[in-house]
């Protein structure tokens, strides 16, 4: 573990206490949208430092005309050989991978165009 600072983009993390996902859209340092980031995540946990919650080893990257693609099932399917992910969160995690794709194609919450344009 190591101090690092989020470089070069602007990133937005909007995380919910009872979904297995967050969504994270992104712009480039000229503030041009360039696409939405669905970490898949244990709900987070308040604590008295913040939030706390941990990687399910998918993600989804979702373009700015809503086509989309699954990164790291490999590393997702290896977690799950190697007993990472438990059977009940692997459930949860399917049901969150449905949920995250109906709100793409609904364009619902984040996945609307008013969020094309960075945040003032």
């Amino acid at each position: 573990m190591a101090t690092w600072t989020w470089q070069r983009t602007t990133r937005l993390a909007i995380m919910y206490a009872d979904r297995y996902f967050a969504i994270a859209p992104m712009w480039n340092e000229r503030g041009e949208f360039l696409c939405w980031y669905v970490n898949f995540q244990l709900p987070f946990m308040r604590t008295a430092e913040g939030v706390d919650t941990s990687d399910l080893h998918i993600d989804l990257v979702v373009e700015p005309d809503l086509t989309y693609h699954w990164k790291d099932e490999d590393e997702y399917a290896l977690a799950i050989g190697l007993g990472l992910v438990p059977e009940a969160w692997q459930r949860q995690i399917t049901t969150a991978r449905e949920q995250a794709v109906a709100m793409i194609e609904r364009r619902d919450g984040p996945f609307g165009e008013e969020w094309l344009t960075i945040p003032a």
